[in-house]
């Protein structure tokens, strides 16, 4: 009984973290002349933008006895936040009185030389070069409807103005196609309308971009990795460092050697 009950707990964390990390998270774009975000994972939607409107203030909210236990509350979070700041204040003084009672050498001893910090700054943009590329390989975008209309009082302005546009979309989608995982976009409701009598900018889209979450964590264990060995050994060689540039001190100087005894023929 118990063997089975906790094959049955282990199976549901496994399931739990199989739909963590094998599961895509949807981050959806909208714009029709309001600009809307939204957050999806495992069917739920969660709106990000725009912000949600606080509710109205209601009459049930203000009697005496609610007044009173938001007023207890307050004061316990005042109560709170003073005892943070003194232990803060306290934490401070202390690493402060550390820091003065340390000499000239060990304080010199802590900081890093010149080696040591370029070191560093090639570590991060070695790690920058290895996440950023594999990060985007991860990114699948979709554009399920973009619609476009632009034009001018001008024909020939707005001409011109489509032609740039047209071009420019061109570009960007070469572009994405090859950063990240563009699907096809011979199915997308997409439409590029002149306007030759009015001055018009509209745009309506929907675009998808998803990412597998268990990717992004292994590539992010991944460079972490990387960067805590490569952060050790730096620290490592700038120990060294400073050890061999300390004056070594004088030996002791050799005694004369006796004379030697001048062998008797």
């Amino acid at each position: 009984m118990i063997a089975t009950v906790g094959w049955i707990i282990f199976g549901v964390i496994f399931l739990i973290f199989f739909l963590i990390f094998a599961v895509r998270v949807h981050v959806i774009m909208e714009f029709d002349g309001e600009f809307r975000l939204s957050v999806s994972f495992l069917g739920i939607r969660i709106r990000i933008l725009p912000v949600r409107k606080k509710k109205k203030y209601k009459l049930g909210n203000y009697t005496p006895k609610k007044i009173q236990k938001r007023a207890l509350a307050a004061e316990k979070k005042a109560q709170k936040q003073l005892l943070k700041e003194k232990e803060k204040a306290k934490k401070k003084k202390e690493s402060d009185a550390k820091k003065a009672a340390l000499t000239k050498e060990e304080k010199k001893a802590k900081k890093l030389t010149f080696p040591a910090i370029l070191a560093i700054v090639r570590l991060g943009k070695r790690l920058l070069g290895i996440f950023f590329p594999r990060f985007f390989k991860h990114i699948h975008i979709k554009i399920a409807r973009l619609h476009i209309r632009i034009g001018s009082a001008d024909a020939a302005t707005t001409a011109m103005m489509y032609g740039a546009a047209y071009q420019g979309m061109e570009a960007l989608l070469a572009m994405l196609r090859k950063i990240v995982h563009l699907h096809s976009v011979k199915n997308t409701d997409f439409r590029l309308e002149p306007a030759f009598t009015e001055e018009a900018m509209d745009i309506d889209m929907h675009i998808d971009v998803s990412v597998r979450l268990g990717s992004i964590v292994g590539l992010l264990l991944r460079v972490a990795f990387k960067g805590l060995l490569g952060f050790v050994r730096i620290l490592s060689d700038d120990k060294k460092r400073k050890a061999d540039s300390q004056p070594q001190p004088q030996s002791a100087q050799k005694q004369p050697a006796s004379p030697q005894k001048k062998a008797i023929k």
